[in-house]
C-alpha cells in the first residue's frame, strides 16, 4: 500500500512541479517523496521510475497524439530514429531513471540519516 502512494505522490507532484518548473524537478520531487515515506531501495526506485516514466509516456502520448505526431516525427527523422514512438518510448525512459535514481537517492538519505541518529544517540548515552 504504501508503494502505491509514494508512486501516486511522485506522479502527482511531478506532474505539478513541471507546469512551473524544468523537468529535473522529477527527481527532485521522486527525492523528497522517497525521502519522507520510508520503503526499501528497490522499492523507492521502482516507485520513482514507475511514476516519473509513467507520467512521461502519458505526456508524450497525449501531446503527440493532439498534435497528429507532427513534431514527434519531425525530430524522429531529424534524430534518425525511423520511428516516432522510440522518441515516445526514450522520453519515457528517460524521465524514469530520472525519478527512479532521484527516489533511490531519497530512500538513501533517509537511510543515513536515521544510522547517524541511532550512532550518535548511543554515544550521548554512554557520558
Amino acid at each position: 500500500m504504501k508503494f502505491l502512494v509514494q508512486l501516486i505522490l511522485i506522479a502527482l507532484s511531478t506532474y505539478l512541479a513541471e507546469l512551473v518548473f524544468p523537468w529535473w524537478t522529477a527527481a527532485l520531487c521522486a527525492f523528497v517523496i522517497a525521502a519522507l515515506i520510508p520503503s526499501g531501495g528497490p522499492k523507492a526506485f521502482l516507485s520513482g521510475f514507475l511514476g516519473v516514466g509513467l507520467l512521461w509516456l502519458g505526456a508524450a502520448l497525449f501531446f503527440s497524439i493532439r498534435t497528429d505526431y507532427i513534431l514527434t516525427d519531425r525530430v524522429a527523422d531529424l534524430m534518425q530514429m525511423g520511428s516516432p514512438f522510440i522518441l515516445i518510448l526514450l522520453t519515457a525512459l528517460i524521465g524514469a531513471l530520472s525519478g527512479g535514481l532521484g527516489a533511490l537517492s531519497g530512500s538513501q538519505l533517509r537511510k543515513l540519516l536515521r544510522q547517524k541518529r541511532k550512532t550518535s544517540s548511543r554515544y550521548h548515552s554512554s557520558f
